[in-house]
């Protein structure tokens, strides 16, 4: 239910009290009809008064109405002018900070840029005292060029007799290597064929021969019954019996003893070949019997003449290197005098 102003209140009680104070009017006396018509004119002007002091104060809500309203819209222009200029005050600051970066680059610049104007200074400084020493390092080198072009064939004919000679050093270290081998084939036959029985085990009425002969067992022996010989033992021993059989005792890699034929072995036997082959892996040749004083002296000489042949060998390798160093120098330093030049 909307809410009545005052003055439309004033009208509604007067508009209920008049027709009372008429019909009093009416019904009264002569005495008081005077004093109700005065009552009545008088509540007429108040009922007026009240309506005409509501009016007014409408007028006066509506206009500080339409003040609040002004003052709202100016209040939202500038808000948004503020907020605007806050923006743009962002915007300055950001420009400010990016205008400071720029000059603190420009700084840096500037401070570099002086440092190597000074560093250009001291180099031409240094240019201009070192002129003196650059014309006589000038002067060396056409000496040094001319000594160069004079030399040049004494080095062509050095490095004919260094070509030569590395021919000669590399058909003597052949030479010698292919005599190495000749008399390691021939010290191993002399212990294979004058070799001497190392022990002798008997079992069951046979007797069993053993001999150590120098291998290599992984090259010269294939792995029997799925079993693989051993990658190590340079030896293995041959056995021979008095029965007129024999067999090769092969040492496995898994410690056991493989026989290429299938004989049977009596433990004694098994058992000094493991130990053999346990103690060790290399072929001893100061523990080599042979069958004659004359084999022993001759397989000595063959021990002596192989260390000799590893000297020798050995020499005719560094001599070798150490002419290829020498022809490596000798080149270098023939293109240091052309850059130079």
């Amino acid at each position: 239910m909307p809410q009545l102003t005052a003055g439309e209140v004033a009208n509604v009680a007067a508009s209920a009290m008049i027709p009372q104070l008429d019909a009093a009017i009416a019904a009264a006396s002569d005495i008081t009809r005077p004093m109700l018509d005065a009552l009545r004119a008088q509540l007429i002007g108040n009922t007026e008064a009240i309506i005409a002091a509501s009016n007014a104060m409408l007028d006066d809500e509506d206009a500080l109405h339409d003040q609040r309203n002004a003052s709202v819209l100016e209040l939202t222009q500038l808000k948004a002018e503020h907020d605007e200029l806050r923006i743009q005050c962002s915007r300055l600051i950001a420009a400010r900070r990016e205008d400071e970066a720029k000059v603190r680059k420009i700084e840096s610049a500037h401070s570099q840029m002086a440092h190597q104007r000074d560093a250009y200074k001291r180099d031409a400084e240094e240019g201009r005292r070192i002129k003196a020493e650059l014309d006589k390092a000038k002067a060396r080198i056409k000496r040094l060029e001319e000594s160069s072009q004079k030399r040049e064939a004494e080095l062509n004919e050095l490095k004919m007799k260094l070509q030569r000679t590395e021919s000669q050093l590399m058909r003597s270290a052949n030479a010698v290597a292919r005599c190495k081998q000749a008399v390691l084939h021939a010290q191993h036959r002399m212990i294979v064929e004058g070799m001497e029985v190392e022990t002798i085990i008997e079992s069951g009425g046979v007797h069993y021969y053993l001999y150590r002969r120098p291998c290599v067992v992984a090259e010269t022996f294939k792995p029997t019954d799925e079993k693989f010989v051993s990658r190590e033992h340079m030896y293995a021993f041959r056995v021979e019996t008095s029965a007129g059989y024999h067999w090769d005792a092969i040492p496995l890699e898994d410690g056991d003893i493989g026989i290429v034929k299938s004989r049977s072995m009596p433990k004694e036997v098994k058992k000094y070949l493991i130990d053999q082959y346990k103690e060790s892996t290399l072929y001893d040749f100061e523990r080599v019997k042979l069958r004659s004083e004359e084999l022993a002296g001759s397989l000595q000489e063959c021990v002596a003449v192989l260390q000799e042949l590893d000297v020798i060998g050995h020499s005719l390798t560094h001599l070798k290197v150490k002419d290829s160093l020498k022809q490596t120098r000798a080149r270098k330093v023939q293109q240091i005098g052309r850059k130079a030049a």
